[in-house]
């Protein structure tokens, strides 16, 4: 049941976040791109940021987006023609598959060579084991990701070995050389469209690095890393958080719950008002119900999922008597 009320919620996502986002104020455009970090070849091929996302990110605007677990061609394909800000295809609940992560993230780039809807992957490891797996980081940037959410990062030390998996090593003269990447180089320029060494430029972690195109997404959820979520998001590297409430209530002791529990909804909200005063971009699972409410407390995310049965086919079923 659960599965068929987030795919309507999916459904709700796509089919609103047009109207939605008509209503908000017009992102402020884009800075050229300048400096060390210069990109060239991504600039004149888009006129904008590759990564809209770190648009949405920069001028505070709110965003949507569902996780994704269904990876074909056709679903990328209409995906990437929608009106959401961005998808995160996950891999923490749904199979690891670098090459068909590959194909479906090629899949979602426009005539032009940009990436109107961003794509994200959500990984199978937790923060704690983010220095041990390098190589998933590094699988996932080839296949042309333009950002990763990593689970369960708890501490300041999680979200330190996230960003130097996903840094390559500086630049001589680099502008922003700490924390130093270990990402090694390989077969993803193509992904993006950019010759090596435009993708090597582009490829960094914002905010740390003003022009880069990579988002670093930390989950927080446990009851200790809301309150420690001030000194995560100032760990350079670190562009925006989500929070899970599944976690967050088996965390604290409701394994199974969702929602309705009153001390963990004092914790979700109590992280908002943290990401709000420091001006964190933080997200949360979530449905078109909860947009409204969620940006008062500080939120600037929403997300729902695309699993189960479309909200048609339950309207069908419904009607049957099933």
């Amino acid at each position: 049941m659960h599965n068929v009320i987030m795919a309507g919620v999916a459904i709700v996502l796509l089919g609103t976040a047009s109207a939605f986002a008509q209503t908000a104020a017009t992102p402020a455009p884009a800075k050229p791109v300048t400096g060390v970090y210069q990109d060239v070849a991504a600039t004149e091929m888009t006129g904008h940021r590759m990564n809209h996302l770190i648009e949405m990110v920069e001028a505070g605007e709110f965003g949507i987006g569902p996780f994704s677990a269904v990876r074909d061609q056709l679903n990328a394909r209409t995906l990437a023609a929608s009106k959401l800000d961005f998808i995160v295809i996950d891999m923490e609940h749904n199979a690891f598959d670098a090459e068909t992560l590959r194909n479906f993230i090629w899949n979602m780039r426009s005539t032009d060579g940009s990436f109107p809807v961003a794509p994200i992957v959500r990984i199978p490891i937790n923060g704690r084991e983010a220095g041990q797996n390098q190589w998933l980081f590094k699988q996932i940037l080839d296949a042309g990701a333009m950002g990763i959410m990593v689970p369960q990062v708890n501490s300041v030390e999680d979200a330190q070995a996230a960003v130097v998996a996903m840094r390559y090593p500086p630049f001589k003269d680099d502008a922003a050389p700490e924390p130093r990447g270990q990402r090694g180089f390989g077969g993803a320029p193509a992904a993006w469209g950019l010759p090596a060494p435009d993708y090597a430029k582009a490829a960094d972690l914002y905010p740390l690095d003003p022009e880069g195109e990579l988002l670093l997404i930390v989950q927080i959820e446990t009851a200790q890393a809301v309150d420690d979520l001030e000194e995560i998001m100032a760990v350079p590297g670190v562009g925006a958080a989500f929070l899970g409430p599944a976690d967050l209530h088996a965390d604290m002791g409701y394994p199974g719950s969702f929602a309705g529990v009153e001390e963990v909804e004092a914790k979700i909200q109590e992280a908002g008002a943290t990401a709000e005063r420091i001006g964190a971009y933080l997200g949360i699972l979530g449905n078109a119900s909860d947009w409204e409410a969620r940006r008062d407390q500080g939120y600037k995310f929403v997300m729902a999922s695309d699993q189960g049965l479309s909200s048609g086919l339950v309207n069908d079923l419904k009607a049957m008597g099933r």
